[in-house]
């Protein structure tokens, strides 16, 4: 397993532990982190999937820097 795979898994993980505690917060850093793996992985279509996911989250927070 390669590190964007390890980094993928533990991001998966923690936004399966935020819909298991409904935390918004949670969730959006999560879906942030699985977008910029994809990134990185120039999987650049589902990495905007994933960053819209996770500004809806932050949306729901109010958290202003999570959507910028």
């Amino acid at each position: 397993m390669n590190e964007f795979e390890k980094a993928m898994v533990l991001a998966e993980k923690l936004e399966s532990m935020a819909l298991t505690t409904g935390n918004s917060q949670l969730r959006g850093t999560a879906l942030y982190y699985q977008a910029e793996v994809l990134h990185l992985k120039k999987l650049y279509d589902l990495s905007s999937h994933k960053l819209d996911l996770a500004e809806q989250e932050f949306k729901k927070v109010n958290d202003l820097t999570g959507q910028s």
